[in-house]
């Protein structure tokens, strides 16, 4: 009885936290009670994610089921603030529905000045044209045909997390583990706050990739294929998991050829083009980083010298700090990539691995990011990193600096508080999976 009202209690602080910015005027301008609740709520989660782990708390699928979408429609109630990205979805959505390309037209285009409303003064960066994959414009268009508003791709998106969810509920007993730890990730109230609450698109980019896992164990290579080619046609990460599936089965190729090519064709009319938005954006945005902060600072320390002295010519001189501080990494990431192949490590086990590495040394790591690595914390579930998900929306401290002033000024002291439990995380899960 009492472990029973300690859930109950836990519930009650987790929605009361989600609701609580809905007294807020400005979520923005008021990050840091924003930043409050988020972590109120994380706490009732984790005290819920510590029963269902210990196996304390078993809750059945109505109840898990009836709690995401109670999380769900707090979330949707919510005005987005702690992002302007919403204004682009809604703004591309209409662009694709009027038959316009986005990777072609930028916003500030004149030719669809007509296509403009109110909300069009609030998208950063007019000149810059889409850099979302095409899935996402697709599901974008899907938004603006069910509501010309925000709320469209908030719907969308929230759909897409609870869709996620269901499906790990199905999946994980297929791996051997409890359908109960998919709670780990439809009671996430990060999962909520960035997709349902702020309309933020990685829902869709997990569900394609819960799904492709899902249908590799149950033998569907092509529905396999066919859904990790959504997965990346909606978030590039997913595709490095395309080896691993078609070590199962060489028809992994096929299904997931056969249905990146389909969403990318109604795009293509200057492949360069495709890209040039997504290349403006890595090329030039540094944001809330770890890891990579610590390689930049590295990069720029040693490079820093040769210029001062013009002693550095050739191909170094026309590099980028940023962009040179890139290249240890990527290998880093190729080499952990091929140690789970050496190792055939399975598809699940590689995600968390890769997802993990891409949280750590992302050179912009937005708190919506942390959605990939939600459904390998299903399978390979710590509390630290579940803390993370709560301390990440720290990242937001520097709003109200921004909303003033324009300043985006990050405090290095926030960010290691931020970003404690996800390397002590990586730490415990070393030790305990070495």
């Amino acid at each position: 009885m009492v472990a029973a009202r300690g859930v109950r209690l836990a519930q009650v602080v987790t929605v009361v936290g989600m609701a609580a910015p809905l007294l807020l005027v400005d979520r923005g301008r008021e990050a840091w009670a924003t930043i409050a609740c988020h972590l109120t709520a994380t706490a009732g989660f984790l005290v819920l994610a510590a029963a269902v782990l210990r196996g304390t708390y078993r809750p059945r699928a109505a109840e898990a089921f009836v709690f995401a979408v109670a999380l769900g429609a707090v979330s949707l109630a919510l005005t987005p603030r702690l992002s302007d990205d919403i204004h682009r979805y809604v703004f591309e959505g209409r662009l694709v529905c009027a038959g316009v390309n986005p990777y072609l037209t930028p916003p500030d285009a004149p030719e669809v000045a007509h296509l403009r409303d109110a909300s069009w003064q609030c998208i950063n960066h007019k000149e810059i044209p889409a850099a979302y994959p095409p899935a996402v414009q697709l599901a974008l268009a899907v938004a603006a045909t069910v509501s010309p508003t925000p709320f469209g791709p908030k719907l969308v998106f929230a759909l897409c997390a609870f869709a996620a969810f269901a499906a790990l509920w199905h999946f994980l007993p297929r791996l051997g583990l409890p359908a109960q730890h998919a709670v780990l990730f439809g009671w996430c109230p990060l999962l909520w706050l960035e997709c349902a609450g702020e309309g933020h698109s990685d829902a869709l980019a997990a569900l394609a990739t819960v799904l492709a896992l899902w249908a590799s164990t149950c033998a569907w290579p092509l529905l396999a294929g066919g859904c990790l080619g959504l997965a990346t046609a909606s978030k590039f990460l997913p595709a490095v998991l395309l080896p691993f599936l078609a070590r199962r089965s060489r028809r992994v190729w096929l299904g997931f050829v056969v249905v990146l090519f389909a969403v990318y064709a109604p795009f293509v009319a200057d492949p360069r083009a495709m890209f040039a938005g997504a290349l403006e954006y890595t090329a030039r945005w540094r944001a809330n980083d770890s890891a990579f902060a610590a390689v930049h600072w590295l990069t720029e320390s040693v490079m820093s010298p040769w210029r001062a002295g013009g002693g550095y010519a050739g191909w170094l001189a026309g590099c980028e700090v940023q962009r040179l501080a890139k290249l240890p990494l990527a290998l880093l990431g190729v080499c952990l990539l091929a140690r789970c192949w050496r190792r055939q490590e399975s598809p699940e086990r590689t995600a968390f691995v890769f997802f993990a590495f891409f949280v750590a040394c992302a050179p912009t790591l937005h708190p919506w990011y942390v959605v990939l690595l939600l459904p390998w914390l299903c399978m390979r579930p710590s509390l630290w990193l579940l803390a993370f998900t709560g301390t990440v929306a720290l990242a937001y401290h520097v709003l109200p600096a921004f909303h003033a002033s324009g300043a985006w000024h990050e405090s290095t002291a926030v960010k290691v508080l931020e970003y404690a439990p996800f390397y002590g995380g990586l730490l415990w899960a070393a030790g305990t999976h070495a």
